[in-house]
């Protein structure tokens, strides 16, 4: 039950209505639905699982036999999909995403509504959409984040969103524009973009050079600042005059730039620089345009290398565009022990990199797997701790071990009789 209910207590109550919210009420009603269960039970389970405020019905009072199903709440469901997270309202996207399908939906809003209003929650209606368009799947694409025709959905198309369905299908801006404004019809907020030239196209890098990673996905850049351009110079192997002259079109998209006619040097990368800026560490992609100390602490432990060494390999990169985070002081005591980095390169499969966490279960399998003490990982938990990593309970963990081995057998009349 808890699944289908939110977590905060304050997001039970409509914070407009005071009545239950929307989205509470259609996970009673998904639940209903999912468990083949009277929604009259449901509420009577739901009781412990939401504010003592929430203005559910009482169980014993006559409520609606359900004649809305899984199908229906689609259109409540942020990714369309008629499972949580529920929305409180229906908002654009959804009547988008229902008018693109032969399924009716719209027309079910009233019956959907009448069927929460039964359980305490005010449906707002949206506006008159009937008659629906008929919608494409290019169409539909422009509100999925980076055209994937995935939710969760945007109500609000962007100016880099246009760009990159021009550069993906090979169109031009005014060619997009016009696949969008069947979408303005159902709500979907579309921007003012008769400042730029109707034939103006873009290509994948540019729409690359727009990407906070230069890798053509969100996150996307409001505004693109020199380091950004010395960068994809440096991880294209292009020179930076070309790379300026590709950002140059992207301002018509109110992407601010900086003196493209600047002097900059064109920036070469050694190999181990292009695996420090590279995600997994492979100089293959998914750039980064800040370094931090754990990544420091993961290419030594990968490439057993004492973390001082990795981090001069990275001083470089910074006049290169490139962001490099100071090293905590209390890490500062390891920059030069290999034998603390060999401790880390054991716990590497192991360590949870980008989420900074080693799980101490992780940590005893490995242990069990190398045949070592956990005592021997002090040192390099130590680190990860200067580090900002969460490894209290694999300290706490080893300490307990390294106690527990110390304590003397107890000998016991038992332990003697076994001995005679």
């Amino acid at each position: 039950m808890k699944d289908y209910l939110p977590t905060d207590p304050e997001s039970v109550i409509s914070a407009e209505s005071g009545d239950l919210a929307v989205g509470v009420a259609a996970g009673l009603v998904a639940f209903s639905l999912k468990c083949s269960m009277p929604i009259r039970e449901v509420v009577a389970l739901a009781q412990p699982f939401v504010n003592l405020a929430a203005k559910l019905p009482d169980s014993n009072s006559t409520l609606p036999i359900l004649t809305v199903g899984t199908h229906e709440l689609r259109i409540l469901s942020r990714d369309f999909d008629g499972k949580a997270p529920w929305l409180d309202a229906i908002a654009p996207a959804q009547i988008a995403m229902a008018a693109a399908r032969p399924t009716h939906l719209v027309g079910k809003v009233d019956e959907l509504a009448r069927a929460l209003g039964a359980l305490g929650a005010e449906l707002p209606l949206p506006h008159d959409v009937s008659p629906t368009p008929a919608l494409t799947e290019r169409q539909l694409s422009l509100l999925s984040p980076n055209l994937g025709s995935v939710g969760p959905w945007l109500d609000t198309i962007t100016p880099v969103q246009l760009a990159l369905a021009a550069a993906k299908w090979s169109l031009t801006i005014g060619e997009v524009i016009f696949l969008a404004r069947p979408l303005a019809d159902l709500g979907v907020k579309i921007p003012d973009l008769g400042h730029i030239p109707p034939d103006l196209r873009f290509n994948e890098t540019q729409i690359e050079l727009l990407s906070r990673h230069l890798t053509g996905l969100s996150p996307w850049l409001d505004g693109i600042m020199p380091a950004h351009l010395i960068r994809a110079a440096a991880v294209w192997s292009m020179p930076f005059r070309e790379v300026a002259d590709l950002a140059r079109p992207l301002s018509v998209l109110g992407i601010e730039l900086p003196d493209l006619d600047a002097t900059f040097p064109d920036p070469v990368l050694t190999d181990q620089e292009r695996r420090l800026l590279s995600w997994q560490l492979d100089g293959e992609g998914d750039w980064l345009d800040t370094i931090v100390p754990a990544r420091l602490a993961r290419a030594a432990a990968e490439w057993t290398l004492p973390l001082g060494e990795v981090a001069k390999l990275a001083k470089p990169l910074v006049a290169k565009g490139v962001e490099l985070s100071a090293m905590p002081p209390e890490a500062e005591r390891w920059l030069e022990d290999r034998a603390v980095i060999q401790s880390l390169g054991f716990l590497n499969g192991e360590i949870d990199w980008d989420e900074q966490y080693l799980d101490p279960l992780d940590m005893a399998y490995r242990c069990v797997e190398t045949k070592k003490d956990p005592e021997e990982f002090r040192d390099a938990l130590a680190l990860l701790k200067a580090l900002e990593f969460d490894v209290d309970e694999c300290i706490a963990y080893a300490a307990h071990c390294a106690a527990h081995a110390q304590q003397p057998p107890v000998r016991t009349d038992q332990t003697a009789a076994d001995e005679a």
